[in-house]
């Protein structure tokens, strides 16, 4: 199978002999779908992936398309005869189409009554001097004929193994198994690493970040971005503007960066930290580090959530704390640090600050 990416696309040529209705199936209980080809520069696109596909001059050939070599599409005929229809119900009419069409004749032809699917040429036909279709023409054959076929998945993703998959922006990507890079250079993404330990950058606008299982290292970028490490140890980035950043389950680092940021931990003991800006903290269950930086920080805990040092807080600046939940505590000075207790083993410890330092309303 070769794997290739086209237009925020997925398209793998599956080189196994299926029926249009099985290689239909296949298709679909993968999560795509036959490929639809709405454009020239789409068809373009299959062309250049059929050239760097090695094995098909062995794909197998239909007799009643002339003789030459396919590879299934997703165009059917079958509900209404000569109404072209892709998967999902758009006319073949109603935009680009690529019939096959020369001095003996012109495709669609319904040879014999029984041509109801669509097939992407890979030689002239009828074989062997042509004479109706061209190589990477369309022609509509038997869907009984056994084909190699062509998979199309409405979004970017990724193989079994280690991916290296940059676009543009404006995407969804899937990493699937593997240690992945995964970069987009501008645009609003939906980006998902999955298994592995995972690379992923996001782009300039909106992006939703999701690491998922393995040791991943995932950045924001630009823009306003929500950033979640998912299992194992992360180290995650917002990186600049108003970003939420989790790091979910692990001993994750966290770090919201430039602007107004919501910063959490989730389970493990993990390192919280954002940049300049009036932040949101949390440490979460584990014993965490946290630094909210410059700016009025709202430092959040409660009780279960372990031991949080807080390692910059400043009342002067506006930092708060807030105990969640409404728990009883208790605030003592213990050498240069203030500890908050909660009981059984749950306190918050502010690092280098003196109890005779902090003015009203700090903790809330």
């Amino acid at each position: 199978m070769g794997t290739y990416y086209y237009a925020g696309h997925t398209y793998q040529i599956v080189k196994t002999a299926m029926t249009w209705a099985a290689a239909k199936a296949w298709a679909e209980s993968q999560g795509g779908h036959l490929a639809y080809i709405t454009s020239a520069a789409e068809n373009q696109a299959l062309v250049s992936m059929t050239q760097l596909t090695t094995g098909l001059d062995l794909a197998p050939s239909a007799a009643d398309g002339g003789g030459a070599r396919y590879l299934w599409l997703g165009g059917s005929d079958a509900d209404v005869e000569g109404t072209w229809r892709w998967g999902d119900g758009t006319l073949v009419t109603s935009g680009y189409s690529n019939w096959g069409a020369g001095a003996l004749g012109v495709e669609p032809d319904n040879y014999g009554g029984v041509q109801d699917a669509m097939a992407f040429g890979l030689q002239s036909w009828p074989q062997p001097s042509g004479g109706i279709g061209t190589a990477f023409k369309w022609n509509d054959i038997n869907p009984a004929n056994s084909l190699y076929f062509v998979v199309e998945w409405d979004h970017i993703r990724g193989t079994t193994g280690a991916d290296s998959i940059s676009q543009t922006g404006n995407a969804t990507v899937y990493g699937l198994e593997g240690n992945d890079i995964i970069s987009l250079a501008q645009g609003s993404n939906y980006l998902r690493g999955d298994a592995g330990d995972d690379s992923v950058f996001g782009g300039s606008g909106f992006d939703d970040i999701n690491g998922n299982m393995g040791a991943d290292t995932l950045r924001g970028n630009d823009g306003e971005d929500w950033v979640v490490g998912g299992k194992d140890n992360d180290l995650i980035f917002g990186d600049a503007a108003f970003d939420i950043v989790y790091g979910n389950m692990g001993n994750d680092t966290v770090d919201g960066g430039a602007g107004n940021d919501w910063v959490r931990g989730g389970q493990g003991d993990d390192s919280v930290v954002s940049g300049a800006g009036d932040d949101w903290l949390w440490g979460d269950r584990g014993n965490d580090t946290i630094s909210g930086g410059a700016g009025a920080d709202l430092f959040y805990s409660f009780a279960g959530a372990g031991i949080d040092r807080i390692t910059d807080f400043s009342y002067a600046e506006g930092d708060r704390l807030k105990l969640e939940g409404g728990p009883s505590y208790s605030v003592s000075q213990v050498g240069a640090d203030v500890i908050v207790d909660m009981g059984n083993g749950d306190q918050v410890i502010l690092v280098g600050v003196s109890l005779a330092s902090l003015g009203s309303g700090w903790i809330l």
